[in-house]
């Protein structure tokens, strides 16, 4: 594997394309898994219970991963913010607080 250095811009539609490929394959296995049961349910005697026709575990397993991998994608930059009580410093009181507006700015100008 090649290493080429790339920019910002780069590296994040990267990153975003590699997040995207996850994200199907954690559908597609959880698909993978809710068909592989629903087989399982089909393949088993007739004395067990009723036939099963409808493939029902497949269908909610793989609704239930899509809408999982659907509200990562969209709003999972919120959860990680809300997770590590993140604020926005509008008004420095403290010192600290004037350092990191200071630092951030200075970063920005960089």
């Amino acid at each position: 594997m090649v290493h080429r250095a790339a920019d910002l811009f780069t590296q994040q539609e990267a990153n975003r394309r590699k997040s995207s490929w996850l994200l199907l394959g954690f559908v597609f296995f959880f698909a993978w898994i809710g068909f592989g049961a629903d087989i399982a349910l089909y393949l088993m005697p007739a004395e067990a219970g009723v036939r099963h026709g409808v493939p029902w575990v497949g269908i909610v397993a793989t609704a239930l991963a899509a809408g999982l991998a659907w509200s990562a994608w969209r709003f999972g930059h919120r959860q990680v913010l809300w997770s590590t009580r993140a604020m926005e410093l509008i008004t420095p009181v403290t010192p600290e607080q004037q350092r990191l507006v200071n630092v951030v700015e200075e970063m920005a100008i960089a």
